[in-house]
C-alpha cells in the first residue's frame, strides 16, 4: 500500500505540474491548495486557530515565522499535539544512535543541521512522507526516464523514514552516512554502482577525487544538495563526471526547488508559495518567505529563510512557469561586513569574497574564508604544489582591493594550508563569525 501511495502521488504531481503552463494557472493552483490547508491548520493547530482568519495569503498570520519562533511555539503550533520535549528526546536519541527509524506516535521526527547556530526540530506524518517521495521522484524521473531500475545513493547528514520506505522494485535508495570514513564510503559506493548520486558538494568532490584515482562510476544524474554549489565546485565536478551537476534545493522547511534538464534551478511553486523579500541594492537578490501548501503536521506558513537567492532575469528556455534562479548565493551569516574609516558598516556579499580568492591563483584546489572580526580573516587553502608565499601575496592584494572599495583598511589574514574536517557540519566556503551591531547590519548593496 505504501508503494501504491507513492506511485499515486508520482502520477498526481507529474500530471498536475504539466497542467500548469502559465503564471495565472499557477496562482489558481496555489489558491486551491491554500484553501485546503487552511481548513486543516485552522482546526488543528492551536497557534494558528486564533490567528488565521479570512481567505488567501493576505490573511495569513503576521508577523512572519522563523526558526526561533517556531521552536518557541512548537508544542502549540503542530497539529499532532506533540510537545517540543517529546520530539527533541526522540530526535536526539536518533542522532546519537544513528538509527533514524524510531517515531513518536507514528510521526517521524528529526533535527535540522543547525547551520545558522539554531537547531530546529521537524516532524512529518506518513501521508506527507509519501507525498514528498512522489513529488521528489516525479521531478527527478519523468515518465520516459522512469523505465528501468534505479539505484539512488544518498550522502546525507541523517537518514530518514522517507528514504527507507520509498524503495521498491524500481527504486533502491541507500543511505551513506557522512560520519563514516571516506575510504569506507567509496568502497560501498563502488559495490552499489548508483545510477543517481545525491550529496553535498564537499562530498561530491571527494567522490570525484576517488574517480580520478581509479573508481569506476557511471551515474546518469548527480544532484548537489545541502550546501551552496558555487562555480568553483561545479566546474571541477562536471569536468570529472562529464555531465551537468544538478541541484536539489531542500531544507528542514521543505522541498524548495530542483534543477530542470537544462540545469536551471527552479523553485517548487506547485507546492510552496514564495514571497520575495528583496535585498536593497542587489539586483534580483531576495530572501524567500515560504508557505508550504502540503505540510500539515508542522505547518510552514510565511516562514522567512535566511537564504540569499538570485532570481533569473529571463525565463528558462525549458518553458517552466516556475521561478528560475541564477543561483543560491548563501545565507545572511555568509555576508562579510567591513567598517569604513568613519565607522559605517557595509555588507560584502559572498560572491565578491569567492571571486577575490579565485582571482588570486589558478593553483587553488579548495578553500574556506572565515571572517573573525571586521579586520581579521582566516584562510584555509589547499593548492597544487606551488609557492605559498606568492599565493598569499596575491590573496592579500585582492582583499586589499575588495575592502578598499568599501572604504576599509586591508584585513589581517592568517593562513592554514589545509582544509579543516567539518564532520557533519555543512561546508561554508564563506563564513562570518562575529556579530554586527543590529542597527548597522541591514543588507544594503555597497557600490557593486
Amino acid at each position: 500500500m505504501k508503494k501504491l501511495a507513492i506511485l499515486y502521488h508520482y502520477c498526481y504531481f507529474t500530471i498536475s505540474r504539466r497542467l500548469i503552463r502559465t503564471r495565472p494557472q499557477l496562482t489558481r493552483h496555489q489558491k486551491k491548495l491554500l484553501g485546503r490547508l487552511r481548513k486543516r491548520v485552522a482546526n488543528h493547530s492551536p497557534f494558528y486557530t486564533k490567528l488565521w482568519v479570512g481567505e488567501g495569503l493576505a490573511a495569513l498570520p503576521v508577523p512572519k515565522m522563523d526558526k526561533k519562533k517556531m521552536m518557541r511555539h512548537f508544542s502549540e503550533l503542530n497539529t499532532a499535539g506533540v510537545t517540543l520535549e517529546e520530539a527533541l528526546k526522540v530526535a536526539l536519541e536518533a542522532e546519537s544512535s544513528r538509527d533514524f527509524s524510531p517515531r513518536i506516535r507514528g510521526y517521524s521526527v528529526g533535527l535540522s543541521s543547525g547551520t545558522s547556530g539554531n537547531r530546529g526540530v521537524f516532524m512529518i506524518d506518513d501521508s506527507e512522507i509519501r507525498e514528498y517521495a512522489g513529488n521528489l521522484i516525479s521531478k527527478i524521473f519523468s515518465p520516459g526516464r522512469l523505465i528501468g531500475r534505479h539505484r539512488i545513493a544518498l550522502f546525507l547528514r541523517a537518514n530518514s523514514n522517507l528514504y527507507s520506505e520509498t524503495g521498491g522494485s524500481f527504486f533502491k535508495f541507500r543511505f551513506f552516512d557522512l560520519l563514516d570514513p571516506i575510504a569506507s564510503l567509496v568502497q560501498k559506493l563502488d559495490e552499489f554502482k548508483p545510477t543517481v548520486i545525491v550529496g553535498p558538494p564537499s562530498m561530491l568532490r571527494k567522490i570525484a577525487e576517488a574517480v580520478e584515482a581509479g573508481l569506476r562510476l557511471d551515474p546518469k544524474r548527480i544532484y548537489s544538495v545541502a550546501e551552496v554549489l558555487d562555480d568553483f565546485d561545479r566546474e571541477y565536478l562536471e569536468r570529472i563526471f562529464g555531465r551537468k551537476i544538478l541541484q536539489i534545493y531542500q531544507a528542514t522547511e521543505g522541498f524548495l526547488g530542483i534543477s530542470c534538464d537544462l540545469g536551471t534551478l527552479h523553485l517548487n511553486e506547485d507546492v510552496i508559495v514564495f514571497e520575495k523579500e528583496w535585498i536593497a541594492g542587489r539586483e534580483r537578490a531576495f530572501h524567500p518567505i515560504i508557505t508550504d501548501l502540503r505540510r500539515r503536521t508542522q505547518p510552514i506558513l510565511r516562514y522567512r529563510l535566511d537564504d540569499i537567492l538570485i532570481a533569473r532575469a529571463s525565463p528558462c528556455p525549458c518553458g517552466s512557469p516556475f521561478q528560475a534562479l541564477d543561483r543560491i548565493e548563501g545565507r545572511s551569516d555568509d555576508l562579510f561586513y567591513v567598517q569604513s574609516s568613519v565607522g559605517a558598516w557595509t555588507p560584502v556579499f559572498p560572491d565578491f569574497v569567492r571571486r577575490a580568492v579565485l582571482l588570486s591563483s589558478d593553483k587553488i584546489q579548495d578553500y574556506r574564508v572565515v571572517q573573525n572580526s571586521a579586520k581579521e580573516l582566516q584562510m584555509q587553502i589547499r593548492c597544487f604544489d606551488s609557492d605559498q608565499v606568492l599565493i598569499a601575496q596575491k590573496i592579500e592584494s585582492q582583499f586589499a582591493h575588495l575592502f578598499g572599495h568599501y572604504g576599509s583598511e586591508k584585513p589581517e589574514i592568517s593562513y592554514q594550508w589545509s582544509i579543516a574536517d567539518l564532520g557533519l557540519r555543512k561546508l561554508r566556503r564563506v563564513e562570518r563569525r562575529f556579530e554586527v551591531p543590529l542597527e548597522s547590519s541591514r543588507e544594503g548593496g555597497g557600490k557593486r
